[in-house]
């Protein structure tokens, strides 16, 4: 589990979790007013470094799942100084990695 909490302006603010196999659940929580991103990359093979992507913001507290099939890295945080204004943000990854 990773999990990050925001109560300053400060940009580049990551909870991230490597190495997904099967999904995750995002958790955002708090009471606040900014963006907080999801973002998603393949990961990394053969030493290959792959862009971030975001595939989903949300401005206010909530639980999302992500169905994975195949091997990728998320992130949920706050991109830009600009994201964050007020208040603390509690956010949580939680992979459903299920060993076989």
């Amino acid at each position: 589990m990773a999990s990050i909490t925001i109560s300053s302006a400060s940009a580049d603010q990551w909870a991230t979790m490597t190495d997904v196999k099967k999904g995750v659940i995002v958790q955002i929580g708090g009471t606040f007013v900014g963006t907080v991103s999801i973002q998603r990359r393949p990961a990394a093979s053969l030493g290959l470094s792959h862009p971030w992507v975001t595939v989903d913001t949300q401005s206010s507290a909530t639980v999302r799942v992500a169905d994975e099939n195949g091997l990728a890295d998320y992130r949920v945080g706050v991109a830009l100084v600009g994201d964050y204004t007020s208040g603390t943000i509690y956010c949580n990854l939680q992979s459903l990695n299920v060993e076989g």
